[in-house]
């Protein structure tokens, strides 16, 4: 059942296990394989108490998490319902003695499943800012010439940005990882013993990604920025693990000298029938559950592939569709540096089509355009909103706002927010469209999805987001009022459809066909 699962992730077109982010999830499957040979022989000789109702239910869980999983694109769930699943056939085919003894390789299912999304975004923003005044404290205390704004580090005549990938997020869950089977491996009687190192674990992580990024930073400073781009760069990675892996040797040196464990009763004898064949009942009933678990989890994998949508949108050529001048507006080309929200993630990985415009008027007032569609919207493959994006670049987020904007079509849901670095003002606004429906939050996408499952089709997605350079956000904010008004009366019906959600009268939903 699994097996289709660990060939998408490793070999398909969105390869989840070829992002650096999400490496490491081979190797625990490697890890697990391995901890499962190693407990078989305990597994097989534990008593058979069959746990039926838990069994069952467990077991439900995990295939409908499989199925939903691999149909929607969640991956959460694709990857989260084997714990469920691995559980149920312990309770089922032996019971409670069985999950007593693979308890670790159970819970060691956690480390396959990818981090949310919501809590990636969360979080990353605020440990990067950590990591990079930690760093430029530490550098500049022993005389280095640095300073940081933001995520952005300078150092001599270097510039640099702490990216997502340096924000220590995923390389803390790995190493969690990494330190929990260290943990398992040592095998520590003592209770404070193993709390004091389990409580260890992050900070060990956090520690050890601020070295991984002072290495890159001096390795930069001294050997040029092709050094620290080059093979030294990935080196890097390296450090990072050998410096936890260090610390977590020590550590556990130590408590082991100052901790003692207490002194345990010996350990029962195991019951006079474990692991024999009592009765032949017994085993003929194993097989005939084992049987009915193998045919369902055939089942569900059948199941997953026939339900999964396969039908997508026909694609949006941006750069034609959009038109070079309408209204008070034309195209004229701009000099300045413009952060583009879409820069981090792998964009070839997201979007199939990216279009970057700067548009002025009469007045002078410029509006910087940034639209980008991609044909798939499962999985990994999601639109980056800017909210998140722009503190990745650098940029400091004020409050965020909903609103609409007022059209002749109808209204269009927007979010607004204002975006600054440095004396870079720049107020922002933007909507997410998928099957040209605009999608507020989760929950729309969600159902979006969900109604477009019923008709086979893969949802698509497109960002469209105005922009401009302006210290006052109220000011800014009416002309982008005014140019998405303009645009959209500029635009075919269909394009102005897709892109914004705003149907011809008459017109029915966009997730009823393409």
């Amino acid at each position: 059942m699994y097996l289709p699962l660990y060939w998408w992730a490793a070999f398909s077109e969105y390869a989840l296990w070829q992002n650096e982010d999400h490496a490491h999830d081979a190797l625990v499957l490697l890890v697990l394989i391995w901890l499962f040979w190693g407990m078989r022989g305990a597994i097989f000789a534990a008593p058979m108490r069959p746990s039926r109702g838990l069994g069952w239910t467990l077991f439900a869980i995990g295939l409908l998490l499989y199925v939903v999983g691999r149909v929607i694109g969640i991956t959460i769930f694709m990857f989260g319902s084997q714990p469920f699943v691995v559980a149920a056939i312990l309770l089922l085919l032996r019971g409670p003695d069985a999950i007593r003894i693979a308890w670790f390789g159970i819970f060691y299912f956690i480390f396959m499943i990818p981090l949310p999304g919501f809590f990636v975004d969360t979080v990353t923003g605020p440990l990067k800012q950590w990591i990079s005044a930690i760093v430029c404290e530490l550098l500049y205390r022993v005389g280095y010439p640095i300073a940081c704004s933001g995520v952005i580090i300078s150092i001599g005549p270097y510039q640099m940005l702490v990216a997502d990938a340096y924000s220590g997020l995923h390389s803390m869950y790995s190493l969690s990882a990494l330190g929990t089977l260290f943990m398992y491996i040592m095998g520590r009687k003592s209770l404070p013993h193993n709390a004091i190192m389990l409580a260890s674990i992050l900070p060990i992580a956090f520690a050890a990604n601020v070295v991984r990024v002072i290495a890159l930073v001096l390795i930069t400073y001294h050997l040029g920025d092709e050094a620290g781009q080059g093979f030294l760069h990935g080196a890097a990675g390296i450090v990072l693990m050998l410096v936890a892996l260090l610390l977590f040797f020590a550590l556990d040196t130590l408590l082991e000298r100052v901790v003692r464990p207490p002194s345990l009763p010996p350990p029962m004898p195991p019951p006079a029938n474990a692991g024999t064949k009592t009765a032949d009942g017994r085993w003929m009933q194993a097989k005939a559950v084992a049987s009915l678990l193998a045919a369902l989890m055939c089942g569900a994998a059948v199941a997953a592939v026939v339900m999964t949508p396969t039908k997508k949108f026909p694609p949006i050529h941006l750069e034609t569709a959009m038109p070079d001048s309408f209204g008070v507006w034309s195209t004229v080309e701009e000099t300045m540096r413009i952060v583009d929200p879409q820069v981090t993630g792998g964009i070839e990985r997201i979007y199939n089509e990216i279009l970057t415009r700067t548009y002025v008027n009469p007045n002078g007032d410029r509006i910087m355009l940034s639209m980008a569609w991609g044909d798939d919207q499962r999985g990994e493959r999601q639109v980056h909103r800017p909210e998140i994006c722009y503190p990745a670049q650098g940029f400091k987020v004020e409050p965020i706002s909903d609103g609409t904007l007022t059209t002749t079509f109808g209204d269009i849901s927007v979010r607004r927010l204002t975006t600054s670095m440095g004396s870079r003002h720049e107020p922002v606004t933007y909507w997410v469209a998928m099957a040209g429906s605009v999608v507020r939050n989760d929950y729309d996408k969600r159902m979006v999805q969900l109604l477009l499952l019923l008709t086979g089709h893969i949802p698509d997605g497109l960002l469209f987001r105005v922009s401009s350079i302006d210290p006052d956000a109220n000011h800014a904010f009416k002309l982008h009022q005014q140019f998405v008004a303009d645009m959209m009366a500029a635009l075919p019906p269909d394009v102005r459809q897709r892109v914004s959600g705003l149907k011809p009268a008459g017109a029915s939903s966009a997730a009823s066909s393409p």
